[in-house]
């Protein structure tokens, strides 16, 4: 059995043999969210570009803002963050540009295979976007990737405890686009104030249809 030192001298294997094992292992991502995946320089150009307000526009000061640093370790506080980072899918450009770079960095982490999930409605409101065309660009920026990295994608759509209304519209938006990439749908947020009861009739609707069936729970309490 492999003893993990900071000391070379007490083990024979260091912390920084494990990072390196760990990053050359072929690995496969079941959980990532493409709304947390922005890179901060990414975030930062963005914000430049279209003249959204920061209140830096350096990307370690603005780490705080969309990364729990100093918070309370609480899940209300953490999906508050997701609230600022979505603001940033301003334009079909920039939604490519974040799913190609969500891909890119998981295949720099060498992982071969990923499920990317995401909300549609959270990345079209704030800008008025139909949330086909958000799914559809999200699939054009992981194709890009996945044509220039070793990596297969998976997409799931993810839909918020608190907007029951838009679930079957988006269990349909995945339905229809089992061909292009989508395996399964999502429910996701506050659970202990929105609970799952109404999305059961969806759920049963987007499995016969062929699609997989997750969901976010035990995240949110005392």
């Amino acid at each position: 059995m492999l003893q993990i030192s900071h000391s070379p001298e007490k083990s024979n294997i260091t912390l920084r043999d494990l990072r390196s094992i760990i990053f050359n292992l072929p690995k496969i991502d079941l959980h990532r969210h493409l709304e947390g995946s922005l890179r901060l320089s990414t975030l930062s150009d963005i914000a430049y570009q279209h003249g959204v307000d920061l209140p830096s526009w350096s990307p370690e000061e603005l780490r705080p803002y969309v990364q729990m640093v100093d918070d309370t370790p609480d899940f209300l506080n953490f999906i508050a963050k997701f609230k600022l980072l979505r603001r940033f899918y301003s334009n079909p450009e920039a939604v490519i540009r974040i799913a190609y770079e969500a891909v890119a960095d998981a295949a720099a982490d060498n992982i071969r295979y990923l499920e990317l999930r995401f909300n549609p409605v959270a990345l079209a409101l704030n800008q008025g976007f139909r949330f086909e065309d958000v799914a559809d660009w999200v699939i054009q920026g992981v194709n890009q990737a996945q044509a220039d990295h070793p990596i297969q994608v998976r997409l799931i759509a993810q839909i918020n405890r608190h907007e029951p209304q838009y679930a079957h519209q988006l269990a349909e938006i995945a339905a229809d686009r089992q061909d292009r990439g989508f395996v399964a749908i999502d429910v996701a947020g506050d659970e202990l104030n929105y609970p799952i009861t109404p999305f059961i009739e969806v759920f049963r609707w987007a499995k016969k249809q062929g699609l997989h069936l997750t969901a976010h729970a035990a995240e949110a309490g005392p």
